[in-house]
């Protein structure tokens, strides 16, 4: 009798560890399935975020740059007269890309802070047809972040005209060298302001910002039409050690992709990066090496990353000189970008669009543009 009392509690043992082993293999299975889906959320969440904050390359694939790209755009625009479309320029140098825009029936608003530049602009303006320069406005005032503030600027009437605390540009010394005219102070004016006193009726097609570094300090003073989604495209010059110097921070510190690309995407836009670019004085065997490489990062701190890069290594060679002379090129390396706003569309008949906007040009058009802009020079040629 007590061997089979000894053998039913064995029995019994042996039941509660089979029972508890199974519980055991079911909870870690049940463990392993929840971990699994954590860990593929955070991966998909990393995934989406490194890809929504990146660029997209099609138009750099096409060799487009800002010049033609502002051409084809205005081209794209069905009938600026009727629907009211503005066209705004910031660091304009020259009313070239003014003109044009107003000579297809865009209003043009048309900023530079630079005095010297601005007086050739007064003269390129006198010489337009009264019926066009009713289109037109010349400001002569530095576009930031908040109007009716004072910017000293750096002038002496060339492209490299620029908010003050930025010397990367090749001409520095000529500003060294004007003390008289280099550094003088210039009113503010934001965006903003200027989009919201426009007329109801009135939405602004293309918006276009090159002004040497201070692009943070303009999108910020723009930051309400970007984010109402006022403005249809915004093509800016992308030059990252410029940028960062205007903020005070070490090169590749990468300041714009938090001030400016990651807050266009998050208020709707799409983002295009266009050819890389640099000063002639490269020269042109390592602008055209550097040209050529199109298959650059598209995520935008990893792209913000190559640019700085290129700039790092020839400021280290700049440095390293044998003779000590350290002048080498030293001024890094850029691009343009291309935002369009990716707002609701109402696809009628008429194409027509919320909020007065025209309809977005189709990229499929703008290509086909292109390449047979491209067959017809080869054949003229």
């Amino acid at each position: 009798m007590v061997s089979i009392s000894k053998g039913k509690k064995t029995n019994n043992n042996c039941r509660r560890l089979v029972s508890y082993g199974i519980v055991a293999v079911g909870a870690v299975l049940i463990l392993f399935v929840v971990l699994q889906r954590v860990f593929n959320k955070l991966v998909e969440r990393r995934l989406t975020h490194y890809y929504r904050y990146s660029f997209n390359p099609v138009l750099r694939h096409m060799g487009l740059g800002s010049d033609t790209l502002f051409e084809y755009l205005l081209a794209g625009h069905p009938n600026p007269t009727t629907i009211a479309s503005v066209v705004i320029e910031v660091g304009c140098f020259r009313l070239k890309q003014s003109i044009t825009a107003s000579n297809l029936g865009f209003k043009t608003l048309s900023f530079d802070a630079s005095p010297k530049n601005f007086a050739e602009m007064e003269k390129q303006f006198e010489q337009l047809p009264n019926d066009q320069k009713s289109r037109m406005q010349l400001f002569q005032k530095a576009v930031s972040d908040k109007s009716g503030q004072v910017l000293q600027f750096a002038s002496i009437g060339g492209t490299g005209d620029h908010a003050a605390g930025v010397d990367l540009d090749a001409g520095m010394q000529k500003y060294v060298n004007a003390p008289n005219q280099g550094i003088i102070n210039v009113e503010t004016v934001a965006l903003d302001d200027i989009v919201q006193n426009q007329p109801p009726d009135h939405s602004v097609f293309l918006l276009k910002v090159d002004v040497q570094g201070h692009e943070a300090s303009v999108f910020r003073g723009a930051s309400k039409s970007i984010l109402n989604g006022k403005i249809r495209y915004i093509l800016f010059e992308y030059w990252v050690d410029a940028l960062d110097q205007a903020r005070n921070r070490d090169f590749g510190s990468c300041t714009a992709v938090r001030d400016i690309l990651i807050p266009l995407v998050d208020a709707g836009y799409e983002l295009f990066d266009l050819s890389l670019t640099a000063h002639p004085k490269a020269g042109k065997s390592v602008t055209r090496d550097y040209v050529q490489r199109y298959f650059r990062p598209l995520n935008f701190d990893e792209h913000c990353n190559w640019f700085a890069s290129l700039g790092a290594s020839d400021r280290q060679k700049r440095n390293s000189d044998a003779d000590g002379s350290a002048q080498g090129y030293s001024m890094g390396y850029w691009t343009d970008v291309l935002a369009v706003y990716k707002g609701s569309f109402d696809l009628g008949n008429d194409m027509s669009t919320v909020k007065g906007h025209a309809p977005l040009l189709s990229f499929e058009e703008l290509t086909e543009s292109h390449f047979s802009r491209a067959r017809m020079k080869r054949n003229h040629n």
